[in-house]
Formats: structure tokens, sequence, C-alpha cells
């Protein structure tokens, strides 16, 4: 039992008989060309998306971009400032070596004075044991203790005279 399906056209006189599988491929293309555009929709719909996508991406990156335009002159500026503070560090090391310099001369001149000054200490001693050692030898000559004596005893006397309240002698006699 096979149905068949009368179709008449306008524009024709002639009818058409269709059977049911003319019904059932002409249903079938129906349906996959319906699945076929749904799936080109969805492939385009991702496309779409990741072109959108896409292009936002593009436009932060010219904004990060424009973002970094004045880097040059920061650039720029932070080359100055790093030439600057190799100048100022150059100069603190030139003050440092001054420094150091000056404590070098410094000790070394102190030194120089302490090694004058013990010279000065040394020959000062051996003056007086010089004088010190001369003046006890010209002790030990008579001549010389008998030229002391009597004045040294006259002196002597007037100040016990005047501490005990006697009459001082002369100092000519």
């Amino acid at each position: 039992m096979a149905s068949m399906i009368v179709v008449s056209s306008l524009r024709a006189s002639a009818c058409r008989v269709v059977n049911e599988e003319t019904v059932f491929a002409a249903g079938f293309f129906i349906l996959i060309s319906f699945i076929y555009k749904g799936h080109i929709k969805r492939i385009r719909d991702i496309l779409y998306t990741s072109c959108a996508e896409h292009t936002q991406v593009v436009k932060d990156r010219i904004q990060s971009v424009e973002q970094m335009k004045d880097v040059v002159s920061v650039t720029e500026g932070l080359f100055a400032l790093s030439k600057e503070t190799a100048q100022l560090e150059s100069e603190a090391f030139v003050q440092c070596q001054k420094v150091a310099l000056a404590a070098e001369v410094k000790a070394v001149l102190d030194s120089w004075v302490r090694f004058k000054q013990q010279a000065k200490e040394s020959e000062q001693a051996e003056l007086v044991k010089s004088v010190v050692d001369s003046v006890l030898k010209s002790l030990s000559n008579e001549k010389t203790q008998m030229d002391i004596s009597p004045p040294l005893l006259l002196r002597s006397s007037v100040r016990v005279s005047f501490h005990w309240g006697f009459p001082s002698p002369s100092l000519n006699a």
C-alpha cells in the first residue's frame, strides 16, 4: 500500500505523483539543511565571538601602549637621575679618599711630633745628666769646696740668727 500524493502545479496543467520515498527524501534533505544551517550558525557565532574578543584585546593593547607613550621622557628623566647619582657617588668617594688621606697625614704628623718630643726629652735628660755630673765633679774638687763654703756658711748663719732672733752678722764681713 503505497501511498501517493498528487501535487498539482498551477503553472502547468500536469499533475505530478509523489510517492513516500520522495517525501522521505525531501523531509530528510530539509532536516539536514536545518542541521547544517544550525551548525553554520554555531560556527559563525564562535567566529564572531572570537573576532570580538580579539578586537577587544587589540584595543586593550593599544590603550596600554598609549599609557606608555611617555616612557621615553620618563626613561630620559631616569637616565639623568642615574647620571647625577653616579656623579654624586663619585664625589662622595673622592671626599672619603680625602678624609682617609687627611687621617693618614694626621697620624704621620702625630707620630713625628711624638718622636721629636721623645728626642727633645732624651736630649734634655742627657743635658741634665751632664750638668749634674759636671757639678758633682766640680764639687768633689777641694778648691771649689773652699770657694763655696764661706759664703754658704755666712748665709745660713744669717738665716738662723734672723729666725731665732739673734742679731744678723753683716754680709760683707
